[in-house]
């Protein structure tokens, strides 16, 4: 697609970059600017052909049969009990975690090795 207006050298270098594969967190540091400014430099380089369309890269990400929407850690954590989060962080202590989403991530890996095993 022909461009109908100057494309800024920065936006050009955001465009190689991400190309190159660099990730939004290193190019925001690179170019001093927010994932706001990152993501609108891509959105513009798609339309202009000069970017790849995005395209899911994990089966939680929409447009794959497998979608299911990601949620987040704060919701998980608004939904148990006073006692549950109480139970949350003293496990997440006693084990050396220093977040809770940490110590639920590891509860998440060790249900997934613990089902493995019993499939084998």
């Amino acid at each position: 697609m022909t461009c109908r207006f100057k494309v800024m050298d920065r936006t050009r270098k955001i465009w190689e970059r991400y190309n190159n594969g660099a990730t939004y967190v290193e190019m925001c540091e690179e170019f001093n600017c927010g994932q706001s400014t990152i993501s609108s430099a891509l959105h513009r380089g798609r339309r202009l052909g000069e970017v790849p369309p995005a395209r899911p890269a994990h089966p939680l990400t929409a447009g794959v049969s497998t979608y299911m929407p990601r949620g987040s850690i704060g919701r998980v954590l608004e939904s148990l009990t006073r006692e549950q989060l109480d139970w949350l962080a003293d496990n997440a202590r006693e084990v050396g975690c220093h977040t809770l989403s940490e110590y639920v991530l590891e509860i998440v890996r060790d249900a997934y090795e613990e089902d493995r095993a019993r499939r084998s």
